[in-house]
């Protein structure tokens, strides 16, 4: 399973908009079903440390019709305050539990998410992870 991504996506440090939303997919690019999944947390943590800096419930927006792949798949994250306090690289991964809060998916199951969180220019620190 995977998520489709072009690319890091980029958000500046201190921001809370926009929301990561995405479509996860199997690997021949079908969108995942999630109504199976009783809820699904966005996990990300700064590359080359070991805790998470984020791992908190995201919202399942699936409102299609999985036969068609329509809004099946989709879900977002909306940023917390501190979520996006360091600037630097992350690794990100989605978690699927089920009904008995038992991890039964990690996505993308080959890999993490990019995000960068860019610094800003009216802030010390560096503007690019």
């Amino acid at each position: 399973m995977a998520l489709l991504q072009t690319g890091p996506w980029r958000i500046k440090r201190g921001a809370t908009s926009p929301a990561f939303r995405a479509t996860l997919r199997q690997a021949d690019k079908t969108p995942v079903d999630l109504s199976g999944a009783d809820h699904i947390n966005f996990v990300m943590r700064q590359r080359g440390e070991d805790a998470p800096t984020v791992d908190r419930q995201a919202t399942i927006i699936q409102q299609g019709d999985a036969a068609t792949g329509t809004d099946v798949g989709v879900f977002e994250y909306r940023w917390s305050p501190g979520d996006t306090d360091e600037a630097g690289v992350y690794d990100g991964e989605v978690a699927l539990y089920d009904i008995n809060g038992q991890v039964f998916a990690r996505i993308p199951n080959d890999g993490y998410l990019e995000i960068w969180i860019l610094g800003n220019l009216s802030s010390e620190g560096p503007v690019d992870p």
